[in-house]
């Protein structure tokens, strides 16, 4: 059976390449050996959402935002206030 899953990526498609860069970078996910495309491809199908191209959003985040991490920021901010 394929998987469905009833849960919808609500933030942009720019945070979620975000965050499936850093999982892999961080190694949280197949210890680091997981392919971009196949993180991505499992991401789209959890939450509901098509990225399109991740490797050219990524480029993207690279060439041409001034707070490169801002949606990471944004978890570690809200994770911290809620330890407050």
């Amino acid at each position: 059976p394929t998987y469905q899953s009833s849960l919808k990526w609500t933030a942009s498609k720019t945070a979620l390449v975000e965050l499936i860069y850093s999982l892999r970078e961080t190694k949280a996910i197949n210890n680091g050996t997981i392919e971009i495309k196949e993180l991505a491809q499992s991401m789209e199908i959890f939450f509901n959402i098509q990225l399109g191209e991740p490797y050219r959003k990524f480029n993207d985040i690279k060439t041409k935002r001034k707070n490169q991490a801002s949606f990471l920021e944004q978890l570690e901010n809200a994770f911290r206030r809620l330890l407050d």
